[in-house]
Parts: C-alpha cells; sequence; structure tokens
C-alpha cells in the first residue's frame, strides 16, 4: 500500500472567498490570468482544488490513500474509492 501523507486541499470557492477577505488572514490571492497564487510562496498547485486531476495523479503513482492536511480538526485518510465517491456526490 502506498500512502500520500501530505496534502493540502481547499475548494476553488474558498480559496475566491479568503482571497477576497484579506481580514481571513489567508495568503491567498487570486491573478488576472484567473490562476491561484499564495503570497510569499507562489503559483498553487492546480491539485490543491482539482479532485479529478488529484485522484488520476494518486492512481498514476500508485496511490491507494491520501491524508489532506487542513488547518482545522483531525487530518481524515481517504481511499482512493472514499474520493471518488465524494466526488460523484
Amino acid at each position: 500500500m502506498i500512502v500520500d501523507v501530505h496534502a493540502h486541499a481547499a475548494s476553488e470557492d474558498f480559496i475566491r472567498e479568503t482571497a477576497a477577505k484579506p481580514s481571513y488572514g489567508m495568503p491567498y490571492e487570486v491573478r488576472a490570468d484567473g490562476s491561484y497564487a499564495t503570497r510569499g510562496y507562489g503559483e498553487m498547485d492546480r491539485l490543491m482544488w482539482d479532485l479529478d486531476g488529484r485522484l488520476e495523479n494518486l492512481q498514476r503513482r500508485g496511490s491507494t490513500c491520501s491524508s489532506f492536511h487542513h488547518r482545522h480538526g483531525p487530518s481524515p485518510i481517504m481511499s482512493m474509492s472514499s474520493a471518488s465517491r465524494l466526488h460523484d456526490s
């Protein structure tokens, strides 16, 4: 079993909303071309919000699970089949 133990995820809605409200304290920004960036870091990896792309990438690497890290609460471990069901709902 191969487990991706360090994955970040955020929806595009979350990225856009937090970028629009600097008081939230998140370093996200929406660029003029529609891409996203993290201030002080650079362009955001599309796999941050693109679930189809993330699943394809994990399958290509032979990963069977991914641990998603987020700012609040525990980091759930999600199997590929669970992620697919979540995406399809």
